[in-house]
């Protein structure tokens, strides 16, 4: 028998604890119905941070997405409207930023100047307004987003008086502004509009702090402006600041004032040359790692750098620029002479990364006044010339026949035609493009000269020639041909196109185009001819006083 023990362990049927459930539900709903009553059973809103409030403060607080009840009350919290919502968002920043309700005013006001069709005298009007309300505090407003295009469009639309009470204002806090991602564009704006007495004063503020600003992303841009309104002789100067410490301290004497890096090296000895150079590599380096050449101080800096450095040094700066950064230098005459420079110095590998980032930018370069030569170039020195008409061949065959008159872009097709031909391509030019043949002996303070550099283009630059041009449909070579022959009397026309088909009728230089596309080369000369007997017979004949005939 079991006894009173193993009765108690017995376990409740399913029936016994359903049961069970069902009232402890209903005395639970009944408890919370007499606690609903008395206002009780809720937890009270968190307290606000803020002070508290008093007997007379009838204010409404408003915390998230919903309206606080009132003290007292048993609503339930009642969600925001939209109109709400802003109100809060708005008191929010009312007690957070200070400057905001000026902000939005002076928005307002400048909102209503900026349609095209608001008369100028109404815009200085306004202007006048916007600079009352935010005298005193120009430099912290314009490191803001919306006041800084404000006060950019005081600079631009107010006079002189305005544009003197905006840099005084600001001129103790230029190189602060210029770091900022909205303050740069007020203080290039003063840069670009300020008359010779102002730019003075604005450079002064800059002096000795060149090096440093062009290293930031903001202030490289700030720079770019100082340089391109310098004369020539505060650009020397600004270029001064990376070749040694003293330059950025002390003003140079009217006797001494450096022209360039080589002029300024030619009375060193060879430990000084070594401490420039080194000086100037300390100054460079993070520029180029950061990708920051667009200036065109940069582009003179770096040429002048590869000018004077040694072979092992001209290694550091082709690791650093051959690939896509390097066409960001093409644009101007030393940053072109120095792409040139990079692209006879490297490898084959660095030569790569060069042409596949000119892939998409062939079009660009070809039309560009120097950016046409370091094209040029690569045709001149890449050895892989199944790369070569991947990359840069196939988008100059996309741009025919237009490239045929562009004024640069012919260029490059009748270098593969005439090669170093005086009359089609300037001598230093031809300077900046030929192939390295030799190292050359050590100068300045280097190893050897880095700008000459060695030999590294192993293929024969007439087997290279020949390559690149191609024989049979689809080549280029092919396509200059048919272009020519299809519009021949036009392009003998054109005063860009002329040379391009004297050339295809040549046959190109050692006959190479003949070589390859001799039936298309035989029939344009034939059509010359054609063309040439009837403008003869089409011309008037006139009778002399001996009565002879003579055609005109």
């Amino acid at each position: 028998m079991a006894g009173p023990k193993a009765m108690g362990n017995k376990k409740p049927s399913a029936e016994v604890l359903l049961a069970r459930k069902a009232a402890a539900a209903a005395a639970n709903k009944a408890k919370s119905a007499s606690q609903g009553g008395k206002g009780g059973g809720k937890k009270p809103p968190p307290k606000s941070k803020a002070a508290p409030s008093t007997d007379n403060d009838t204010k409404t607080k408003f915390t998230g997405n919903k309206r606080p009840r009132e003290e007292g009350s048993a609503a339930p919290h009642a969600p925001l409207t939209s109109k709400e919502k802003k109100e809060a968002v708005r008191a929010k920043k009312m007690e957070t930023k200070p400057n905001f309700a000026t902000v939005q005013e002076i928005t307002m006001m400048w909102e209503k100047m900026r349609p095209a069709e608001v008369a100028e005298a109404e815009k200085r009007k306004t202007v006048k307004d916007i600079m009352e309300k935010v005298a005193g505090r120009i430099p912290t407003l314009a490191m803001s987003h919306t006041a800084s295009r404000v006060i950019q469009a005081c600079v631009k639309h107010g006079d002189a008086k305005v544009r003197a009470a905006v840099l005084g204002e600001v001129k103790g806090r230029l190189l602060e502004m210029s770091k900022s991602s909205y303050g740069n564009f007020v203080v290039r704006k003063l840069i670009n509009l300020a008359p010779k007495g102002d730019f003075k004063e604005i450079q002064k503020a800059f002096k000795g702090r060149i090096p440093e600003l062009m290293r930031h992303p903001c202030g490289s841009a700030v720079v770019i402006d100082l340089f391109a309104a310098a004369s020539t002789e505060q650009r020397n100067r600004m270029a001064a600041e990376f070749y040694g410490r003293e330059f950025q301290l002390f003003d140079a004497k009217e006797g001494d004032k450096v022209h360039s890096l080589t002029e300024k090296m030619a009375g060193m000895t060879a430990t000084q040359r070594k401490a420039t150079l080194q000086h100037l590599t300390i100054q460079l380096s993070p520029i180029m790692e950061k990708g920051l050449l667009d200036s065109e101080l940069v582009h003179r800096l770096v040429w002048e750098y590869i000018e004077n450095s040694s072979e092992v040094t001209m290694a550091e700066v082709v690791d650093n620029l051959c690939g896509p950064f390097l066409l960001r230098m093409v644009h101007t005459r030393d940053g072109a002479r120095a792409s040139c420079a990079v692209l006879r110095a490297a490898g084959a590998k660095d030569r790569k990364k060069v042409v596949k980032a000119m892939k998409e930018n062939v079009e660009r370069l070809a039309s560009d006044e120097y950016a046409h030569v370091v094209l040029i170039c690569a045709l001149g020195v890449v050895d892989d010339t199944a790369l070569l008409r991947k990359m840069i061949v196939a988008p100059l065959q996309a741009m025919m026949p237009g490239l045929l008159e562009n004024k640069y872009g012919r260029r490059v097709l009748l270098h593969l035609l005439a090669p170093f031909n005086n009359r089609y391509l300037p001598l230093e030019y031809q300077d900046w493009v030929r192939p390295n043949t030799a190292p050359s002996a050590g100068e300045n303070g280097g190893d050897g000269d880095a700008a000459a550099g060695k030999a590294t283009s192993l293929k024969d630059p007439t087997l290279r020639r020949r390559e690149v041009l191609g024989a049979g449909k689809g080549s280029l070579g092919a396509q200059l041909v048919a272009e020519v022959e299809a519009d021949l009397r036009r392009l003998l026309c054109s005063f860009t196109a002329t040379d391009c088909v004297l050339e295809v009728a040549r046959g190109g230089s050692d006959g190479l185009l003949a070589e390859s596309e001799g039936e298309g080369v035989a029939r344009v000369q034939a059509a010359i001819a054609q063309l040439a007997a009837e403008e003869r017979s089409a011309a008037p004949t006139t009778t002399g006083e001996d009565g002879d005939s003579d055609a005109g």
